[in-house]
């Protein structure tokens, strides 16, 4: 059974918006120390790619966007994670330093 590719774009966003309120609630609680903050350098990145996951897939290639059309929102995924997936880890070791 298929949650839909709507509601699954919207889950997404919600997941990613977790993502940073915990981040933000560990650091108030003491649970990691400021470093690990570095990650809300990929909020304007997260809400460029919210925006493109709030309208629906294109129905043709889009010529301005090198992005294959059956996985249209996986690329766009891909970029973002990547981005705060390095920026997590850096700050996870940063606060390891500081431990």
């Amino acid at each position: 059974m298929s949650i839909g590719e709507k509601l699954s774009r919207y889950l997404t966003i919600l997941i990613w918006a977790l993502q940073m309120i915990f981040i933000v609630y560990f650091v108030y609680t003491g649970v990691f120390k400021l470093p690990v903050l570095i990650v809300l350098f990929t909020v304007p990145k997260l809400i460029k790619t919210a925006i493109i996951f709030l309208k629906p897939k294109p129905s043709r290639p889009d010529p301005v966007r090198k992005t294959t059309l059956p996985l249209y929102f996986a690329s766009f995924a891909f970029v973002y994670n990547r981005i705060f997936s390095m920026l997590f880890l850096a700050g996870l070791i940063m606060d390891l330093f500081l431990k």
